[in-house]
């Protein structure tokens, strides 16, 4: 299997350069884990990944090939095994390939840390609870994308403020914590992107928002990953964006505290 020389580059020259950590996502698997464009699908809208056998041994051929590839590399930190799998993805088969990908990776004593995704429209406190728990498994972290923008294109300013991001989301990462899972809560995707409740051009009203989904975020215990490091045309402020975000000073200071 060929690996495009860009991934030899980021693990093994850019994350040492620049002191990050990698986790490699299996964003697109053959068939499609979502229907969406960024899992290039055969048929826009239609998930196919979970029909056919033959696509789940692939995706694991592949998880397993790149933790094996960049086993011993400082840098490599793990794999975020399905990205957002939703659609018509068969929950069972899901969660059946995230085991069998487990034990082919570990099976060559590889301790990587692996990530697993609940249903893209089950990321609730009790999704995979009891799933892949310590001490039988090891480095498995639960990952969620909050979002704030799907969904909430009828919520008001003030409702997300006050009620949505420090309430509803809140109690459901207490109730997360509170039952003790050996997995770690990973937040491997989130923005400041919204449906028009805020903008830049407000600032306070934009510092309050980002302010609170910060406060979220800093509560998961392996940490969080912005979507995404940079877009085009990020000029100008783009909430899409991380490196926009860090070249605005006062954004820079909640994001980073």
């Amino acid at each position: 299997m060929d690996v495009p020389a860009e991934i030899d580059t980021l693990i093994r020259d850019w994350a040492l350069k620049y002191n990050v950590a990698v986790l490699l996502s299996v964003h697109g698997a053959k068939g499609s884990q979502s229907g969406n464009d960024h899992s290039a699908p055969t048929v826009k809208g239609k998930a196919f990944w979970s029909d056919y056998p033959e696509n789940v041994n692939s995706t694991i051929y592949v998880s397993k090939f790149l933790a094996d590839r960049y086993k011993d590399d400082a840098a490599f930190l793990g794999i975020e095994l399905l990205n957002e799998p939703t659609s018509t993805t068969n929950e069972s088969v899901m969660t059946n390939y995230y085991e069998r990908a487990y034990h082919a990776i570990r099976d060559s004593g590889n301790d990587c840390v692996l990530t697993v995704m609940p249903l893209l429209y089950k990321q609730k406190p009790e999704s995979l609870k009891t799933f892949m728990e310590g001490p039988k498994y090891s480095n498995v972290w639960l990952e969620w994308h909050p979002y704030f923008i799907w969904g909430y294109q009828n919520s008001r300013a003030t409702e997300l403020l006050d009620q949505v991001i420090p309430t509803e989301y809140r109690n459901k990462m207490h109730e997360w914590l509170g039952q003790n899972s050996t997995k770690k809560m990973f937040f491997g995707e989130w923005s400041l992107a919204n449906a028009g409740q805020f903008k830049r051009a407000n600032a306070e009203s934009f510092e309050k928002y980002a302010t609170a989904q910060v406060k979220i975020m800093d509560t998961a215990t392996a940490g969080w990953a912005y979507w995404s490091w940079r877009v085009e045309g990020d000029d100008y402020f783009n909430g899409w964006s991380m490196r926009s975000v860090l070249r605005d000073e006062p954004l820079r200071k909640i994001v980073m505290q």
